[in-house]
């Protein structure tokens, strides 16, 4: 029975009789679904209309003196990006260029009394930090017009995600993250209505916690209510703060063990009250997880990947810390997801994607809610998951109406030439003087396929009537936020006189920018997020497939919004993202590791050549990209020698849960001098960690440790440190005597076993007899004679982790 209902419902989904449409504009013929892919059949479609060239993006709209006002990014190859502001529906050409060619973000309407106003973020490349500016349209003499504006954020400390909102009395209040110590927090400011801004107020209150994605609301009573997502040890909560006349005390909204993150809030126009809206996602989010190669058929609700599934939620708080609920936003893929008939036991919701909500409040005080949706069957099939596949997002919405939710509304035409296409894609909305609401959205998509999708802007308007006042639940006290967080800590050691401080990152790890499992690998800001908060990395390469870049287009503007996010998220001196990309080429694949920003290439330049166009800026590392009874390396990476350009090799990898310890012996016995880290690749969760020793914690110098194979790979947080005398892993030692190697071991579960490697064989191996998480000691071998032999340590803990050291050539 359970069966035949699941069957039903797809019929239902892939047969709905064609939905109206708002405007009465007519539609063509609707196309068959997607195979791997369906979608919430709408009951009204509003054809959007596009904006600008397939290089604009990043947009939001704010309605003004009657008419749709849009705010955007337009990219030029080889220059970078222009802001440029528009009415909506006036001609291309009729825009106004507020800022010349830079490094920006989040272009943001405002409407302030009379005023537009418009905010962005700004990268100054001088100080290489990011500030929000502010330029008005206001009135002079008998004519509107832009005047110039400055900077409302400090100078020399990154601002970044930014929000506003017009404070009814007069001005706006302005929120963002900003680097604090190695974390992020939450800051917001007073502009009053001459646009100069006041001292910046800290608004986050926990110092150990990283918090992201501020949201802000100001009620019709001037009361200020920000919201934003907050990382403890358990995964991500959200904060709700007010101000009324000071700060009151920061309280949590949602604090379960499922993923909450991205909230949005928008004032109620009849009471003092807020709504918000935010991203649900599942429980033991970036948690360990480890990937089942040719397979990944094992995840479940409970454990897998970045992106497993997502819901959206919505509630009422007010300033004395009451939530009310509403009903239940309608996602009928979650039922459909739990009667598949071949899923897996413990996979009841996975592939089941509303995500990215945006909020509006119309003129008769009822919320609509926007969000971007999906549904993926095969998620939670019993069957191999079928990977390099893609649809993108359908943008959707309804409106809160009494104690239920309106129609469903979908922007599109019925087919996928205006889905949301990868997950930093921005949503805005905002709500009309009168009846209506709007939205606008980035579309389309640069692969490897030739896909046929415009890509660019699309936006629409949505029409509104008075329904009956929202029914909530009764009010439910909000506790008080006064987790704390433990700080992290450093780990050190001292060889020949110098100190060097433990260094963790991943230097291969994909998004959903990637065609292999972009509904798997989550977006830009997910693996950020992770990183920085999760695995608490301390350096980071992103590395999508060059070819899923535009083809390896080092003038396309996905490869410049990706570089944009480095520099966004770099804060010196605790995190320290690098420019980086998979090269995937019939031979072996290779990820390419950079301190700048201009070495894409196309993946199918031989590596000899590329080779040719590096400096000393610029590194490579070979990884598997088989798994038993394969060779997970293929033999021709060990042809032609490079150890100034590939000094590393990827020994463990997360995504094929296997080590390649032969194929590097191969390599070693091959005359290269390889050193050894582990990363991720697709999937997998703190399972792989790149580790380095460094003399001081800079980007750079992360980049020197790692060419001077001063590293060690594992598939958990341990420390590992081994060198012969005053010589640390990854360097060539000349000596005639017998050789005796130091080695210190950390790990947070018991260590069984350290192993001293030689030329591929085990010389000697220590076993702890008794629970140890520190092992510190001594291993001999005899000397070399006449050649040039390699050492390197393997560690194995009680658990199943392991350890691989770089190896200690000696002659």
């Amino acid at each position: 029975m359970g069966r035949l209902i699941y069957l039903l419902c797809v019929v239902v989904i892939a047969a709905t009789p064609a939905p109206t449409h708002a405007h009465h504009e007519p539609q063509s013929p609707k196309p068959a679904k997607p195979k791997h892919f369906l979608y919430d059949p709408a009951e009204v479609e509003v054809p959007p209309a596009r904006r600008g060239s397939p290089d604009a993006y990043d947009s939001d709209l704010e309605q003004y003196r009657d008419q749709w006002w849009l705010a955007y990014l337009e990219f030029t190859p080889g220059k970078g990006d222009r802001v440029h502001v528009a009415v909506a529906d006036g001609p291309d050409e009729a825009t106004t260029v507020i800022a010349p060619t830079g490094r920006f973000r989040r272009p943001t309407l405002t409407r302030v009394g009379e005023e537009l106003w418009l905010t962005y973020e700004s990268f100054d490349v001088t100080v290489e930090t990011w500030r929000v500016q502010l330029v008005c349209y206001r009135r002079t003499g008998d004519r509107f017009e832009w005047q110039p504006g400055g900077s409302v954020t400090p100078h020399t400390i990154s601002a970044v995600d930014h929000a506003i909102a017009a404070d009814p009395s007069g001005g706006a209040w302005l929120v963002w993250q900003q680097a604090v110590a190695g974390q992020y927090d939450v800051f917001a400011c007073r502009i009053d209505a001459a646009g100069q801004a006041a001292e910046a107020e800290l608004v986050s209150t926990n110092p150990a916690a990283g918090d992201w994605n501020p949201s802000v609301a100001v009620t019709v009573g001037g009361k200020v209510c920000v919201a934003w997502d907050t990382f403890r040890c358990d995964g991500f909560d959200i904060v709700v703060r007010w101000r009324d006349v000071a700060w009151l005390p920061p309280r949590l909204l949602a604090a379960t063990a499922a993923f909450e993150g991205r909230a949005r809030v928008v004032a109620s126009t009849t009471s003092e009250a807020a709504w918000i809206a935010w991203e649900e996602g599942a429980p033991n989010w970036g948690q360990p997880y480890r990937g089942k190669w040719t397979q990944w058929n094992e995840i479940t609700d409970e454990v897998g990947p970045l992106h497993r599934y997502r819901r959206v939620r919505l509630a009422q708080v007010n300033a004395i810390g009451q939530r009310r609920d509403t009903a239940p936003l309608p996602m009928p893929s979650f039922a459909l997801a739990e009667l598949r008939p071949d899923r897996r036991s413990a996979a009841t919701q996975l592939g089941a994607f509303y995500e990215r909500p945006e909020l509006a409040v119309d003129h008769h005080d009822q919320p609509w809610v926007f969000f971007r949706h999906y549904y993926h069957p095969q998620s939670a099939s019993t069957a191999p998951v079928i990977h390099h596949i893609e649809e993108g997002w359908r943008v959707q919405a309804r409106r809160l109406d009494g104690d239920h939710w309106s129609s469903l509304y979908e922007c599109s035409n019925g087919d996928s030439a205006t889905n949301q296409r990868d997950g930093a894609q921005r949503l805005a909305v905002a709500s009309a003087a009168g009846d209506g609401v709007a939205c606008a959205f980035s579309v389309g998509r640069t692969d490897r396929r030739n896909d046929p999708h415009r890509r660019g802007l699309a936006w629409a308007t949505l029409p509104s009537k008075r329904g009956s006042a929202p029914v909530l639940s009764e009010p439910i006290d909000l506790p008080l936020d006064t987790a704390t967080t433990p700080p992290r800590t450093t780990t050190t050691r001292t060889v020949a006189g110098k100190t060097y401080q433990l260094v963790r990152g991943d230097l291969h790890r994909h998004t959903d920018l990637s065609l292999c499992f972009p509904f798997y690998d989550g977006s830009l800001d997910d693996v950020y997020r992770y990183a920085i908060e999760v695995a608490q990395h301390d350096f980071l390469g992103v590395t999508d497939h060059a070819r899923d870049i535009a083809q390896g287009n080092e003038q396309a503007q996905l490869w410049w919004r990706t570089t944009k996010e480095v520099t966004r998220h770099h804060m010196p001196g605790h995190f320290h993202p690098f420019y980086s990309y998979e090269r995937s080429r019939g031979e072996t694949d290779h990820n390419v590791i950079s301190l700048y920003d201009n070495l894409l290439r196309p993946h199918t330049t031989p590596h000899a050549s590329f080779w040719q166009q590096l400096d000393a800026d610029t590194l490579m590392i070979p990884h598997a990209t088989f798994a038993p009874p394969s060779r997970p390396i293929n033999p021709v990476t060990w042809r032609k020698v490079n150890d100034d350009v590939r000094p590393l090799v990827e020994i463990f990898q997360g995504c094929r849960d296997h080590s390649v310890e032969d194929d590097a012996h191969e390599g070693l016995n091959r005359g290269h001098h390889i050193g050894f880290i582990a990363s991720s690749d697709h999937l997998s969760t703190k399972a792989s960690y790149a580790c380095a020793w460094v003399e001081q914690l800079d980007r750079t110098t992360i980049f020197r440790a790692l060419q001077a194979r001063r590293t060690f790979g594992a598939t958990a947080p341990l420390s590992v440190a081994f060198h012969l005398g005053d010589h640390w892993m990854g360097e060539r030692v000349v000596s005639d005597d017998p050789l005796e190697f130091t080695f210190a071991v950390q790990s947070p579960t018991p260590i069984a076993r350290v192993t001293l490697i030689r030329d591929g064989r085990p010389v000697e191996s220590r076993r702890l007899r008794s629970a140890a998480s520190s092992f510190e000691g001594k291993l001999s071998a005899a000397p070399v004679l006449d050649r040039e032999s390699w050492f390197y340590l393997h560690v194995e803990t009680s658990d199943g982790q392991e350890a691989w050291s770089s190896p200690i050539w000696v002659r």
